[in-house]
């Protein structure tokens, strides 16, 4: 018997064709828009995408398929033109006549200008300048530097970008101008951010020679007041020894006396504890020292026109002392 050495399983060629044409290179589902594509030509669901970047361990070759996007200024919406022979419910149960009939289902999405469907046979592109999706055939029919569906201007050297390409030069050619459009990304956010600073330095002297321009043609007129120094009085006692432990802001906060609220009128002032005892005493003398007619008010006369009792002053009027009186 001759053994024989056997024959490498090559994968279905229109399987890979469904895979890569129809399915989302992260998610491995079908398509669906908004559909976005790399600078490698690989084809993304724009949801799926996004939950890539967010979380870049959310599926399990993600770093292989979509390591060098950074962000989503690295893929371009892709305006795809729908097929009109397409139809959503032959596509939904294509999956499982597939098996038992060789008829092929049309692709969801057509060249508009050349009319091919983008099924994977036919080589396409997209302009990374508008995100038009054209056939290779169509841009080479029609040599321009324009897009032939919308007007776009773009590079034919930088700009279209084969989708899902297989030649390695071609793939080698794609991750260095990728590369290059990051560095050049890089460098203008740099600038952008050297330029915000610089701006905001040049405003804060601008400011500050304003303010010492301003205090040097007022010090020129003589209108600059300036404050005394208060001098510090030297702790005496228990100052002294709260200052010595707990410094000189725990002396003043224990020895100071607290404010009390005075009020008078329709507003109140905290002043100290002493002034406020010698505003009281003042005010008493000076009901005092007011005419009979003033008197009258604050004193109430006494039984059977004997000696007028004092009611108090405008401080203790109202209160309830004066209504138990009568």
């Amino acid at each position: 018997l001759v053994k024989t050495k056997a024959k490498e399983q090559q994968p279905d060629r229109q399987s890979v064709n469904d895979a890569t044409w129809k399915c989302c290179a992260l998610s491995k589902e079908p398509l669906r828009s908004p559909v976005v594509a790399c600078r490698l030509g690989r084809l993304y669901n724009k949801d799926k995408l996004i939950e890539f970047l967010l979380n870049r361990r959310a599926f399990g070759d993600g770093h292989v398929v979509a390591g060098h996007v950074l962000s989503m200024k690295d893929v371009v919406t892709l305006k795809l033109t729908p097929n009109p022979a397409y139809n959503d419910k032959d596509s939904r149960s294509s999956a499982i006549v597939s098996n038992f009939s060789d008829k092929v289902q049309p692709a969801r999405w057509i060249c508009p200008v050349s009319l091919k469907e983008m099924n994977g046979t036919n080589r396409f592109c997209f302009l990374a300048t508008c995100g038009c999706v054209l056939s290779d055939a169509a841009l080479r029919q029609v040599p321009t530097s324009t897009c032939l569906q919308c007007g776009t201007a773009f590079d034919p050297a930088r700009d279209v970008v084969p989708l899902n390409p297989t030649a390695p030069e071609e793939i080698d050619r794609l991750r260095t101008i990728n590369a290059a459009l990051q560095a050049e990304r890089a460098a203008a956010d740099d600038a952008r951010r050297a330029a915000r600073l610089a701006k905001k330095a040049a405003a804060a002297v601008a400011v500050t020679a304003d303010s010492a321009s301003t205090t040097a043609a007022a010090a020129a007129d003589g209108n600059v007041v300036t404050a005394p120094r208060r001098k510090r009085v030297a702790p005496s006692g228990a100052e002294a020894g709260v200052e010595a432990i707990q410094g000189p802001a725990a002396a003043r906060r224990r020895t100071s006396p607290p404010p009390v609220s005075v009020v008078g009128g329709r507003g109140s002032i905290n002043v100290p504890l002493p002034a406020a005892l010698k505003d009281l005493g003042r005010a008493g003398k000076d009901v005092i020292a007011q005419s009979e007619a003033i008197k009258s008010l604050y004193a109430r006369p006494g039984a059977q026109g004997g000696a007028q009792q004092q009611r108090g002053n405008y401080l203790t009027m109202g209160t309830f002392t004066r209504y138990a009186a009568y």
